[in-house]
């Protein structure tokens, strides 16, 4: 038997040289970009300082922030207070004292005083107290009731209060005020003689809460401002000076 000899042609050994060869040279070749290590040596501070620094923490932390300066709040400007009226003299036909004192806590009347007498300008107070149409009937009823019973039985009356609060210029009238309050009140006979003028208790309560309010009205007065301007334009910068009093004679 004759074996066919197998030859191999010049176009399969390019071919096997391919298979066989190219795989390894691919296995051995480095990548394309290598990223380069550097070694630092031994006992190098580069190396200690790594060892030594704490890694850093993996969580996020809040940084509180820093305090920043209050701002000022912006202030509005202050009216000036308005100037204090005349000197004037006060009258009062009830409770005068206890009115002079509320008025003299008001600015506006820092110049009010109860001893200039002869000032051309007053400030006078009246009032009257009279009983109702209602209630002077019923008055009277209970008069007869309360005597018949020897006081068992009160005095009821109803009255109408009236407080008038009057600046007068040289005795002319310039400008009023007056408050109203009716009120029905039991009187014994017996009782003697009445400690608020013949008001009551809560007449007199509600005569007192009467002056802040006249005061306040009796301020922003155009009649009373008025006056007040002329004063000043005629009078500003001249004060009233007071002689003092002559020295005692030194006794050797």
């Amino acid at each position: 038997m004759i074996r066919p000899s197998i030859r191999p042609s010049s176009q399969i050994l390019p071919l096997i040289l391919c298979v066989c060869v190219l795989p390894a040279m691919a296995a051995e070749s480095p990548s394309p970009n290598p990223s380069p290590t550097v070694h630092a040596p031994a006992g190098s501070p580069v190396t200690a300082a790594a060892a030594t620094t704490p890694a850093a923490p993996t969580t996020g932390a809040v940084t509180a922030a820093a305090p920043q300066a209050a701002t000022p709040a912006a202030t509005a400007p202050v009216a000036p207070a308005a100037p204090a009226l005349p000197a004037m003299y006060f009258l009062s036909s009830v409770a005068e004292d206890e009115l002079y004192a509320l008025f003299k806590k008001v600015p506006a009347f820092s110049a009010l005083d109860e001893d200039l007498v002869g000032s051309p300008l007053t400030l006078m107070v009246t009032h009257t107290n009279r009983p109702t149409a209602g209630g002077q009937a019923a008055g009277l009823l209970s008069a007869v009731l309360s005597g018949s019973t020897l006081g068992i039985i009160p005095v009821v009356s109803s009255e109408r209060l009236v407080i008038k609060y009057e600046v007068m210029l040289n005795g002319k009238s310039i400008t009023s005020h007056s408050f109203e309050r009716t009120a029905t009140r039991a009187i014994n006979i017996w009782g003697g003689a009445d400690a608020y003028e013949g008001l009551g208790k809560a007449g007199m309560d509600w005569l007192k809460s009467t002056a802040s309010e006249a005061a306040a009205k009796l301020a922003a007065d155009s009649a009373l401002i008025a006056v007040r301007n002329e004063i000043d334009y005629y009078f500003s910068g001249q004060t009233t000076q007071v002689a003092a009093p002559p020295a005692k004679p030194t006794q050797p």
